[in-house]
């Protein structure tokens, strides 16, 4: 997959990489292996060409601003290109494709640009986090300065929420409020047992493993790693995701039936 560094479409090169490569949709050209992240912590500015530290830029911030996030690609999965269906008890099995193309070639696997129906859904989530917040249940609390934190309070992360976006947090939160609300006990603690593990896959600190095809979660490293891009998943998710819900309370059940 690449990305344009001009008009930020999201396509697809099958072959050999060239040095330089043209948009399909803005026909600009530009050299894909290069980027404008020439070494760790540093930046190539993509309007100026001037080379700083990222640390620097955070610095001019105030402190109680993080450094702007961009939507710019969403990653689908389609059961069908990739040749599998559903037995009659649930479980996946490799049936035949009936069709040629490319998404076949990649598992199942695809990747569009962010469109303004996108950024619209976001923009909703923000309003309805606004307008409920108040009556969620999320970490209001600060961080302490420690050994494993500190780095976060270099990158102005000053509250625990700040791990999360705010979709993130508008899901998570309604999904511990919604699991709180059950009576049974036992229920509620396995439910809860998913949810603490849900979470670890579903903030800004997880990364996507582009060179495995997967998203690896906040602990795939022992420490809190602040990520220049971060995978934000399908908290509810789909039987073939990882690291959701649905994943996790399925992992709970299999305990509980073993």
């Amino acid at each position: 997959m690449l990305l344009c560094p001009h008009c930020y479409s999201v396509w697809q090169y099958r072959g050999t990489l060239p040095d330089e490569v043209s948009c399909p949709a803005c026909k600009k050209a530009y050299e894909p292996n290069r980027g404008n992240i020439p070494s760790k912590g540093d930046f190539i500015c993509s309007s100026c060409g001037t080379r700083d530290k990222i640390i620097n830029s955070i610095r001019k911030l105030p402190q109680d601003q993080l450094l702007p996030t961009k939507l710019y690609a969403l990653e689908g999965y389609c059961p069908e290109c990739a040749g599998y269906e559903k037995s009659l008890l649930g479980e996946r099995r490799k049936g035949e494709v009936a069709h040629s193309c490319n998404i076949k070639k990649n598992n199942g696997k695809f990747f569009k640009r962010i469109n303004p129906s996108d950024l619209r859904r976001y923009q909703n989530a923000e309003k309805r986090w606004k307008k409920e917040k108040d009556m969620l249940p999320y970490p209001k609390g600060m961080m302490p300065d420690g050994q494993e934190t500190h780095r976060l309070l270099e990158h102005h992360y000053k509250y625990w929420h700040q791990m999360f976006n705010i979709r993130q947090l508008l899901c998570l939160s309604t999904l511990l409020n919604a699991i709180t609300e059950e009576d049974k006990y036992s229920v509620r603690e396995m439910m809860l047992a998913a949810f603490t593990k849900a979470i670890e896959s579903n903030n800004a600190f997880t990364r996507y493993r582009s060179n495995r095809g997967y998203a690896e979660g906040i602990f795939g490293r022992h420490d809190f790693q602040v990520k220049l891009t971060f995978n934000e998943g399908n908290l509810w998710g789909s039987p073939y995701g990882d690291g959701t819900f649905i994943n996790c309370i399925g992992n709970v059940l299999d305990g509980v039936n073993y």
